[in-house]
C-alpha cells in the first residue's frame, strides 16, 4: 500500500506549491530530494 507515501508526495507537492517554489524544486532536482525523503520515511 502507498497512501502514506502517495500522502507525504502530495503534502510536498502542495507546500511547495504554497512557497511559490516549484520551477525551482524542479531545477534544482526535486526528483532526487524527493527520492531522498520517501527513503527516508520507509
Amino acid at each position: 500500500m502507498h497512501f502514506k507515501t502517495d500522502a507525504l508526495l502530495l503534502a510536498i507537492t502542495m507546500q511547495t506549491y504554497i512557497n511559490g517554489e516549484h520551477h525551482n524544486a524542479i531545477k534544482y532536482g526535486e526528483k532526487e530530494f524527493i527520492i531522498g525523503v520517501i527513503s527516508l520515511s520507509n
